[in-house]
């Protein structure tokens, strides 16, 4: 995934994450990155972040809708509403949803990058 607009880089997520490969959904960070998939747990750099996000996808597929992105020089503060829907080991609907807070980041190569993703930090 190569989002050269930060206004697609949800778009661009929820793609990535329904492809179900792990390692397309990563190139959409930086190495460095962070994620909270839950509060008060934050998980860092590629390994952790990866863990977190093959937990989200083992629900179902994911829409995502941006809110709003706000984008100043090489940095971008983004915000989506996000639902994960699917069916659980019990064949019952599953469904996760919220609002992000995403703190992005434009590359030297004019790719935009997650720094931060906090997938409820607008709940």
């Amino acid at each position: 995934m190569n989002s050269t607009s930060s206004h697609e880089l949800h778009r661009d997520f929820a793609a990535a994450f329904n492809s179900g490969d792990i390692d397309v959904l990563l190139s959409l960070y930086e190495p460095a990155a962070a994620l909270v998939p839950e509060p008060g747990t934050v998980a860092k750099g590629h390994v952790e972040i990866g863990a977190a996000l093959k937990q989200f996808q083992a629900i179902g597929t994911m829409t995502a809708q941006t809110r709003y992105c706000i984008e100043i020089g090489d940095v971008a503060l983004a915000s989506a509403s996000w639902r994960i829907s699917g069916t659980g080991p019990d064949a019952e609907p599953v469904e996760v949803s919220g609002t992000s807070a995403d703190l992005l980041r434009r590359q030297s190569d004019g790719r935009w990058l997650l720094v931060v993703d906090h997938p409820f930090g607008a709940t």
